[in-house]
């Protein structure tokens, strides 16, 4: 009987974490989390959130160039700005928010500003960081705040292109036009 007991105990602890899991928002990035961009170009993310349980008021994004092991951010990258924060996204249970990025409205996830010294091929990998906190009703109305700092992540990339802007392509014309003239004063 005891041995049955225990069994039923497992079977049951391991139903709420399952559930619990379930439960958790999800992050998708779109146009999906590798993006491409030229040396000195502003790049960014859109997003869906999808939650499931409770209401969630997300309060920060952040590109995190760390392993993110849990909460915070240890090393986040100088080159991404948030656009979540202000305003905060609410999700109700059972709803979704879903924002494309649009760099002239800042909307969306957050942009990134690749290195304009940044080589063509090279990558920067890291996770985007959602914090959120949870309440049991809309936080605009009757809402309490149940959890506070929870968080959860996207894979996420930038790799840089190997066009140039269009300002270093005018440097790069000027530098081909002064070696033209110095070739032709040599001959």
């Amino acid at each position: 009987m005891h041995k049955l007991k225990s069994v039923v105990n497992v079977f049951c602890l391991a139903a709420m974490m399952a559930a619990a899991a379930a439960a958790a928002p999800t992050l998708t990035l779109t146009p999906g989390g590798n993006l491409t961009g030229a040396p000195g170009a502003t790049v960014g993310w859109g997003y869906t959130l999808t939650n499931n349980v409770n209401w969630i008021e997300v309060v920060q994004a952040q590109f995190c160039l760390d392993a993110v092991v849990g909460n915070p951010c240890f090393v986040a990258s100088t080159r991404f700005t948030d656009f979540i924060s202000p305003p905060d996204v609410i999700v109700g249970p059972a709803g979704s928010a879903t924002l494309a990025f649009n760099l002239g409205l800042s909307q969306g996830l957050g942009k990134y500003i690749i290195d304009p010294a940044a080589l063509p091929g090279s990558v920067v990998s890291g996770k985007i960081l959602l914090t959120y906190n949870t309440f049991d009703n809309d936080p605009n109305t009757t809402g309490n705040q149940i959890a506070f700092n929870d968080a959860i992540t996207a894979n996420a990339s930038v790799t840089v292109s190997g066009v140039p802007e269009p300002a270093s392509l005018g440097l790069v014309g000027l530098a081909l036009i002064g070696l033209g003239v110095r070739s032709r004063r040599s001959s």
